[in-house]
């Protein structure tokens, strides 16, 4: 495992933070506008029995004016290998997930990543130990454990 050079890591850090900020402002507000568009009259439609005013379905995708999926929360179901876990993912132009939040019963994560090259930061809360990953361009990485 090799160094990151502290302003190089802070800098892409800060970048990463600032994506983040952005992200969960962005699933606010899709949250709000759900919320927002959710009366009985739309409820009602969405399931039998949905008279309560939420909206219930097994995923929701949001497409730009050219119909990319730039965002979307999913459910995904249990494997072998994997419990039930939810998804939700912001995705740049080029089909590109820059971030991720995934939610199980094992625990969470967090991934963000830079629009171009392979820098990303990564925070694993499963067990007793979460992990932030901190990943260069280079492929340099920095683990941050308590």
């Amino acid at each position: 495992m090799g160094r990151v050079n502290a302003p190089a890591s802070a800098d892409v850090l800060s970048r990463m933070m600032t994506k983040l900020a952005v992200a969960l402002t962005l699933i606010n507000a899709v949250v709000l506008a759900v919320a927002l568009g959710c009366g009985p009259m739309n409820a009602a439609s969405a399931s039998p029995g949905a008279g309560d005013g939420i909206l219930r379905g097994r995923g929701l995708q949001l497409v730009d004016r050219e119909g990319r999926v730039r965002a979307s929360i999913s459910l995904l179901a249990a494997t072998d290998d994997s419990t039930e876990t939810v998804l939700v993912r912001l995705i740049d132009p080029d089909g590109r997930p820059s971030v991720k939040i995934g939610a199980s019963e094992r625990g969470g994560g967090i991934s963000v990543c830079a629009a171009r090259g392979s820098s990303c930061a990564v925070l694993d809360a499963e067990g007793d130990a979460p992990v932030l990953r901190l990943i260069a361009a280079d492929e340099h990485q920095r683990v941050i454990t308590p």
